[in-house]
């Protein structure tokens, strides 16, 4: 058997389970097996270090040290409660120290995933907080004269147009909604369905999108102007050092209203487009752009058509009391009026969360399992959820080509 000492193109861990990641019943024994590859051969290596916690013991945490010279190891959790298991594990050499492979393990299991809910309760005053903050918003009408569209040169592939947007948005923020507007050069009136896509964290511009039958809005998240030098795109620069990290003790003051007010008034602008079929709206976007498009589609829910998210941020917002936390905001009260949670569970179109990663603590997936629950309770819309094994936030945490783990939950309404 060849070791970890060889030389490799790509060295990573696979993790597999006994059964299907996300069906365990709590009182159950997850049963983890770790495998260790060398361009698709199992190889060895000294050791496995592996971390392991669970969302109903939270803040303890097994961490081992185990010989890997046949190249595979097994980790177990019996579970007592419904909750996510959570796994981790690196490639370590004699001395136990990290060997940096590019593909290490982010892995995860489930036990009692349709009993996963939403922690704490939504403000009673919900819909009224968000009706009371749309009415910030001038009509498009009332701002038609202000709109500023601009085409811009030299970056759309062969037979489409691209320009940039930017359309007056809350009364009493200076900065517009903006976007990237592109569409097919020769489309006529009224044939297009739309496609309106929300960024994920981040300070960068949007990035153009370029589809046959489709009039695409690329919205910016922030309200920036498209197209500036790299300088301006600068935390510092635009005094955005933390962004929704701050100013969350009440509602009205939380970044994030404005975000979502500049992205409705986008989207509304885009529905006036004559090239629009007047029927199609899909809304799509993953992370922080999950969580916009879920708002969007719920403040606009009689319009929406599909929805489409992947790892979705800010849900379950408080839900870090009881389970293993991931990046966002600490939780205030005011908060619950931004929880993603509570914007799906007011969505009438069909759902679709692309992905949702068993190993990502960015956006955790017992809170994606709260979104999906939350939906199939309400039952007002259909929705399908693909959790995949050895993914983080930031992606597949192995090679391309290898085959993914997936499990799915649906509901069809």
């Amino acid at each position: 058997m060849k070791t970890i000492n060889d030389t490799f193109e790509k060295v990573y861990l696979i993790c597999d389970t006994d059964k299907n990641a996300i069906e365990y019943t709590p009182g159950e024994t997850v049963k983890f097996e770790i495998k260790l590859y060398g361009d698709d051969e199992l190889i060895s290596a000294p050791f496995i270090e592996y971390e392991l916690c669970a969302d109903e013991d939270k803040n303890n945490k097994t961490h081992e040290y185990v010989s890997a010279e046949s190249g595979v190891i097994r980790v177990e959790y019996t579970t007592s409660k419904p909750c996510f298991v959570k796994l981790n594990a690196f490639v370590c050499d004699s001395e136990k120290k990290r060997i940096d492979i590019k593909y290490p393990l982010y892995a995860g299991a489930c036990a009692g995933f349709d009993e996963i809910r939403q922690h704490k309760d939504e403000p009673a005053d919900f819909d009224e907080f968000w009706a009371k903050s749309l009415a910030l918003l001038p009509t498009i009408e009332s701002v038609a004269a202000r709109v500023q569209v601009r085409e811009l040169s030299g970056i759309a592939p062969e037979g489409y147009k691209s320009f940039e947007v930017m359309v007056p948005a809350v009364n009493d923020n200076t900065r517009p909604a903006t976007a990237i507007m592109t569409y097919p050069e020769n489309a006529k009136e009224g044939t297009l369905k739309l496609r309106c896509a929300f960024q994920g964290y981040g300070i960068t511009p949007p990035a153009a999108t370029y589809m046959p039958d489709y009039i695409c809005f690329s919205v910016s998240s922030h309200g920036f102007a498209i197209g500036q030098p790299d300088y301006y795109y600068n935390y510092d620069y635009l005094g955005l050092q933390g962004f929704g990290f701050k100013n969350n003790d009440k509602p009205e003051t939380v970044y994030f209203r404005n975000m979502i007010l500049r992205d409705v008034q986008m989207v509304r602008y885009a529905m006036t487009s004559k090239l629009w079929n007047g029927k199609d709206l899909w809304c799509a976007g993953g992370s922080m752009g999950a969580f916009q498009t879920s708002a969007v589609s719920a403040l606009l829910n009689d319009v929406v058509t599909e929805v489409s998210v992947f790892i979705n941020w800010m849900c379950d917002i408080g839900g870090e009391e009881i389970r293993i936390n991931g990046w966002r905001p600490q939780f205030t009260d005011a908060l619950k009026y931004y929880d993603t949670v509570n914007f799906a569970k007011r969505i009438k179109a069909p759902i679709n969360i692309a992905e949702a990663g068993l190993g990502d603590y960015v956006s955790p997936p017992s809170g994606i399992a709260c979104y999906f629950n939350e939906v199939k309770a309400k039952g007002q819309t259909s929705i399908k959820a693909t959790f995949i094994q050895n993914r983080s936030h930031g992606g597949d945490t192995h090679p391309a080509g290898v085959e993914q783990r997936r499990f799915s939950k649906e509901f069809n309404k």
